[in-house]
């Protein structure tokens, strides 16, 4: 049988190809334009043929049916029990619009920090130019996530402006697999070859997300200053709104709630002006978590509500989840306890059903709350030792701490000051090494609960003062340490 001889045969190009998809860790995306026809079924015989070949990962090819979205068949994938494999899609041309967005390829932004979760591997994207075209303009921050993207044509086709001879490119990792040092391995390739100052503020800003959810927060906040600098510069609005959200989410996680509501404001109104529903959301629900935390809880009511709106236009399930969730927290504190099961309950399917284990944990950590606040301690035991082993899985040490902390509260509760003790200090070790001084305080003083003596007691209730006198929050001093003992406390900074 004779096969077409393509242009990235002669090129070279076949081999860097080749090469990208056998070295790439964890998740990467691919862009080959390509039309329907002889060339594109060359292509997919050549991804056939290399599939589970010399490191390139086995192979699942996706063709879209009729109206069918591209994410619903790429969500199956995350029940699959392979280590690694890749993903051939085809079928978005009935999504080419001349103009205008696609809301089924809009979906590619909605979905793009859950593919890493779902495809551990490569996915390509193969596409005629219209159809790429169309992707560009309806998922702008996802397609800046590619690692190649080429036209291909058979080599008796007239000739098409194609990109030049590349190098080998390092493999290209997505934020939810990449290591910080391979991002770091990453801007040093780019750093010492011709490159231009967005590219390098691109890496720059996923190695600054990158460090931030390693906790390493003054490391992250360096990077991302400096891309929010160059996109700012070069106009790229959608990746400035990106990187001063992180910078927002960075000042959250280390409890400079000031700092983040400026940044989540300014992210905001950045996401307003190009009209980018989910960026809108995102900072919304945020500067709901920042009312929350100084229990302002009527102004974080309508914040959820008004992301939970945003997030129900666009079809984003797991923003949906995530403000259910809150709203769920806003219940609990004001002692609503059944409208707080229900809405734990509602946000956890949603979890589930887009796959998101953080969702899933925090929903059965607060369940374990609702159940502890009832005096129904083997309930409480039951959900916090179900989330611990999620967030340990997850590598999540925040939540990890907070459920640790619930079984330190039982254990208080039940007199059994020995075991407290011990959780107490297990969740005071991860506390201290994520640098969360909200947190730090409510260990210490729970540890001042059950102190031997005076002494000791004094001691804990002097770091929780530090802890929170470094953030700014006078009212927990004012609420925990100027009225005597406490439980049950509002500890969690999820």
């Amino acid at each position: 049988m004779n096969h077409l001889i393509l242009d990235i045969d002669q090129n070279g190009r076949i081999d860097v190809l080749r090469e990208f998809l056998a070295e790439t860790i964890g998740f990467s995306l691919v862009f080959l334009h390509v039309p329907p026809g002889p060339i594109r079924e060359e292509l997919l015989r050549r991804f056939r043929g290399w599939s589970g070949h010399d490191d390139i990962p086995p192979l699942e090819e996706v063709h879209l049916a009729a109206s069918q979205w591209p994410d619903e068949p790429l969500r199956t994938f995350r029940d699959k029990d392979l280590d690694r494999f890749m993903v051939v899609l085809t079928g978005l041309e009935q999504y080419a619009l001349r103009e205008g967005v696609s809301a089924a390829l809009a979906q590619f932004n909605r979905v793009r920090d859950l593919l890493p979760n779902w495809i551990p591997g490569p996915l390509v994207i193969i596409a005629s130019d219209d159809a790429m075209l169309s992707l560009r303009e309806s998922a702008p921050d996802f397609m800046t996530w590619r690692g190649l993207e080429w036209s291909v044509k058979a080599v008796n086709e007239p000739d098409r402006e194609l990109p030049p001879l590349p190098q080998i490119p390092p493999p290209v990792i997505s934020e939810g697999s990449a290591t910080i040092e391979e991002l770091n391995d990453l801007l040093q390739v780019v750093l010492k070859r011709p490159h231009g100052d967005w590219e390098e503020a691109s890496v720059r800003m996923r190695l600054g997300k990158a460090l931030i959810n390693a906790y390493r927060y003054p490391e992250g906040e360096a990077e991302l200053t400096y891309a929010a600098h160059v996109f700012a510069k070069e106009g790229r609005t959608n990746s400035e709104a990106e990187t001063l959200y992180w910078l927002g989410t960075s000042a959250f996680k280390h409890s400079d709630h000031e700092t983040a509501r400026k940044r989540f404001e300014e992210a905001l109104a950045l996401y307003e002006n190009v009209d980018e529903v989910n960026g809108k959301a995102h900072c919304i629900i945020n500067l709901g978590d920042i009312a929350s935390k100084s229990s302002k809880y009527e102004m974080a009511r309508i914040r959820y509500e008004e992301a939970l709106r945003l997030y129900r236009k666009v079809g984003d399930i797991l923003g949906e989840a995530n403000c259910i969730f809150r709203l769920g927290v806003i219940a609990l504190e004001s002692s609503e306890y059944e409208t707080a099961r229900s809405r734990f309950e509602e946000a956890l399917l949603l979890y589930r059903r887009v796959g998101d284990s953080l969702g899933e944990a925090n929903c059965i950590l607060y369940l374990g709350d609702i159940a502890f606040r009832q005096l129904d301690h083997d309930n409480a035991r039951k959900h916090y030792e179900q989330a611990l082993p999620l967030y340990q899985k997850i590598n999540n040490a925040r939540g990890e701490a907070n459920c640790l902390r619930g079984l330190g509260d039982i254990a208080v509760a039940e007199k059994d000051v020995p075991t407290a003790r011990s959780l107490f200090d297990r969740a005071l070790r991860l506390d201290e090494r994520i640098g969360d001084p909200y947190s730090i305080g409510f260990t210490h003083r729970q540890f001042a609960n059950i102190a031997a003596n005076d002494v000791i007691r004094d001691k804990h209730l002097e770091s929780a003062r530090q802890a929170w006198k470094r953030i700014g929050r006078e009212d927990l001093i004012a609420e925990h340490l100027d009225k005597g003992p406490s439980t049950a406390l509002n500890r969690k900074n999820t």
